[in-house]
């Protein structure tokens, strides 16, 4: 591709304590590593009433790295923070682009296997406490293969960008729209949720 200029961005309303980019080590050997993008994760730090903290994290994980061990790298410093955060009594949104499917996502799906990329693989299920919550849509793709123009039942999709939340918020509802892939290789992901207050 030649050089590129590109990076990820979160946008808020609202007043927040922290924009940290976090990078990710390069996993790639030489010579893929000349080609492929220095992966991050942003965290967005907002302070809340209650002198706890909503943490939002952004994320972009690799995808064209064959050795899934090294992907497992990016993953663990990710999985990390969000554990770490949470100990502290903050609140914990991860989203974006995992490039994996969510833990058993292949058992709720509802888009025909035959359509779906076989070369992603899902999140191992036992790769955050099991209080942990996994949001996406199991009806609607958010990403599809490059390799040609897209259409509709034939060209190959998957269900990478889902969110992850901790134990400590409920989801209230989340939402692929599906534009067809008009603007990017995805396609926008909504989550509603609200903060679990603890009772006194």
């Amino acid at each position: 591709m030649g050089f590129v200029s590109a990076g990820m961005m979160t946008f808020s309303r609202f007043f927040s304590d922290e924009h940290l980019r976090i990078s990710y080590p390069n996993i790639a050997t030489w010579p893929e590593k000349l080609f492929l993008l220095d992966r991050c994760f942003i965290l967005f730090r907002q302070p809340l009433p209650s002198g706890k903290d909503l943490v939002l994290i952004n994320t972009h994980n690799s995808y064209y790295v064959s050795e899934d061990s090294l992907r497992m790298l990016e993953l663990n410093i990710l999985k990390n923070k969000m554990l770490q955060e949470y100990e502290k009594g903050n609140y914990v949104v991860a989203g974006g682009d995992w490039n994996k499917f969510p833990p058993q996502f292949l058992k709720v799906s509802q888009i025909p296997t035959d359509l779906l990329q076989n070369d992603v693989h899902c999140l191992d299920f036992n790769y955050l406490p099991f209080e942990w919550k996994f949001a996406f849509s199991a009806d609607t793709p958010t990403n599809r293969a490059l390799n040609t123009f897209y259409e509709e039942g034939k060209t190959k999709i998957s269900t990478i960008d889902f969110f992850v939340v901790s134990p400590n918020i409920k989801i209230e509802n989340c939402k692929t729209f599906s534009l067809g892939f008009e603007n990017s290789d995805h396609n926008p992901v909504k989550l509603e949720f609200s903060l679990i207050q603890k009772s006194h």
